[in-house]
């Protein structure tokens, strides 16, 4: 049986119906846009761009990782579960990971908790069933941050050409407008 590393540090085992997403999944974005990024300077331009990588991100998320995932997240042996991971999307169209009771009753994070105290959840299948909630919480924080950027450099982005048209009319208004003392007296 193969082993992962799990948050606390210990070697945890595989589950025995879900793998999480590993670094050979991740592998096709260690070249895209990073953090690093965000300490830089800045134009108008620069942060559409950055938007753009980070949409990009955004995209690739939900186009190759997702797949994956939810294919790993239906193996049958998991149908035993009360509970299930779904795909659910924001008004804004954003997609996140969230529990739902099979029989649709109920969505909501809280699930989780009570499928790992419940005696109907399978002991075979609560390593999975953990090793599936921190996918979930990684893949939701993606989604998130990736947004997010996205979401405020576009806001810059918007806020900088502003500040420029402000600049440029101010420059048409020509010399003799700043030579204005106040008062209303031209300066010499």
């Amino acid at each position: 049986m193969s082993q992962q590393e799990g948050y606390s540090g210990q070697w945890l085992p595989q589950g025995e119906h879900f793998a999480p997403l590993g670094f050979s999944e991740y592998a096709r974005f260690e070249n895209a846009g990073s953090l690093k990024g965000l300490l830089r300077a800045f134009n108008g331009k620069g942060m559409e761009e950055w938007a753009s990588e980070s949409r990009g991100l955004n995209e690739l998320l939900v186009t190759r990782l997702l797949p994956k995932l939810l294919g790993r997240i239906r193996a049958p042996e998991l149908q035993r579960l009360d509970v299930e991971l779904v795909p659910h999307a924001t008004k804004a169209g954003t997609i996140y990971l969230r529990w739902r009771k099979r029989d649709f009753t109920v969505m909501n994070d809280m699930l989780f908790e009570q499928a790992m105290a419940s005696a109907r959840t399978p002991a075979p299948l609560v390593l999975d069933l953990y090793l599936m909630e921190m996918q979930r919480i990684a893949f939701n924080m993606q989604m998130r941050v990736t947004n997010q950027i996205a979401t405020h450099a576009l806001h810059a982005a918007v806020k900088m050409v502003k500040a420029e048209n402000l600049y440029l009319r101010r420059l048409q208004l020509g010399a003799s407008h700043s030579l204005a003392r106040p008062g209303g007296k031209s300066g010499a």
